[in-house]
């Protein structure tokens, strides 16, 4: 019990830590609208903006189309939507399409040379991503203890009509 407890204190902790970071307030607040506007000029993008698009769009449940994310773009409400969306729908097969789409290529230099928005709409998506992991993971770690206990509890009243029943028996015998 005692290891579930650290395993929970240390979840709790680093997710704590990614909650204070992901302050989109930070990341978003440096999201320049003109900067934006300048992603809506690229017919194609480069392969690191569309890399970093796609991701947004898994991350809000949107087609992944370079079209879709233009559209988006030009919202004048596009960073207030990523702040307020809502994780919680982010299934685990979202999270990893997402995440593999991730390459060692992209970094927040790398990307700031580009384009500055993407830059911190990278760090606000890798931090989401990370997020979300660690919520599933903290799910497994809570869920396998109560699928012990529903188990045992299981067990327990099985055990209890078998004896009920040797009794029953026992007293027709005697």
């Amino acid at each position: 019990m005692r290891i579930v407890l650290k395993i929970f204190e240390e979840e709790a902790a680093e997710i704590e830590q990614i909650i204070e970071s992901i302050q989109m307030e930070n990341d978003l607040k440096r999201v320049m609208r003109n900067h934006l506007m300048d992603l809506c000029s690229y017919a194609l993008p480069p392969p690191q903006i569309k890399t970093i698009f796609d991701i947004i769009l898994l991350i809000m449940g949107k087609p992944v189309k370079w079209q879709n994310a233009r559209e988006e773009i030009e919202k004048l409400n596009f960073v207030d939507n990523l702040r307020n969306h809502d994780i919680s729908g982010l299934t685990r097969d979202q999270v990893i399409s997402a995440d593999d789409k991730i390459s060692r290529d992209i970094s927040f230099n790398s990307l700031k040379k580009i384009n500055r928005a993407a830059a911190y709409l990278f760090l606000w998506a890798d931090n989401i991503l990370h997020l979300r992991f660690l919520q599933f993971k903290f799910e497994d770690n809570i869920s396998e203890p109560l699928k012990t206990q529903r188990y045992l509890n299981e067990c327990r009243l099985v055990i209890n009509s078998k004896i009920y029943q040797l009794e029953k028996r026992q007293k027709k015998q005697d």
